[in-house]
């Protein structure tokens, strides 16, 4: 609900501060048998939202176009698995380029990695507000931007998109080691290859690094 004292929208062309509302339903045993009393609960909380700058509204708008020709007339059939997500995906990513400031911005950072190993401590880090091989080689805003717009269409996109994307390639990133990022990451930070989360285990659930269990049997010689 927009606040009674702003005149900003939240994702459009004048962000600013909402007020927003949550009420949760929650039941709860009455005294008399059998009966139940619903009780409802309003929580308002003011919050801030991003800025969009012009440049970041040119690509939502080049996103909305997008996701209109490309994706929306499919919604049915990759909400419900009829449709493989990862080619439509990666047309995604090539047709701004995603693909590419993806491998560019993991190269930099393997080579920077690289150089500290050998010694050089002056070596460059992971940015923390900019473009990143995290975030596809995207800004922060551009990136969230990208998951705001897919969500409105299709959460299966998302997810697909962030499981191999994100929580494959983020884990190898942050404990594998240089030579594992070197043979695993460029596939995977441009779709090229589809990564997998093993929450399916029956020990693994949510926290897979924590409850994971890996056996390793040698086959043959390399």
């Amino acid at each position: 609900e927009r606040h009674p004292h702003s005149t900003h929208g939240l994702i459009g062309p004048r962000p600013g501060t909402w007020r927003v509302s949550w009420r949760p339903l929650v039941t709860c045993a009455d005294d008399s048998p059998g009966t139940m009393k619903r009780v409802l609960v309003s929580v308002w909380r003011e919050w801030s939202v991003y800025e969009w700058s012009p440049e970041d509204l040119m690509v939502r708008d080049a996103l909305r176009a997008f996701i209109d020709k490309e994706i929306r007339p499919h919604s049915d059939e990759l909400e419900s698995g009829r449709l493989a997500p990862y080619d439509i995906l990666r047309k995604l990513l090539s047709t701004f380029g995603v693909d590419q400031m993806a491998e560019d911005a993991l190269a930099k950072e393997l080579a920077a990695e690289e150089a500290r190993a050998a010694g050089d401590t002056g070596a460059g880090s992971r940015s923390r507000g900019g473009a990143s091989a995290a975030s596809g080689g995207m800004s922060q805003s551009a990136f969230i931007m990208l998951n705001c717009e897919l969500s409105s269409v299709s959460l299966g996109l998302v997810t697909s998109l962030g499981v191999s994307m994100g929580l494959t390639s983020s884990t190898i990133r942050s404990r594998g080691t240089l030579a594992q990022k070197k043979r695993w990451l460029p596939g995977l930070v441009s779709l090229g290859k589809i990564g997998s989360w093993a929450i399916t285990e029956p020990d693994s659930g949510s926290d897979a690094l924590g409850g994971m269990k890996t056996t390793v049997r040698r086959d043959g010689d390399d």
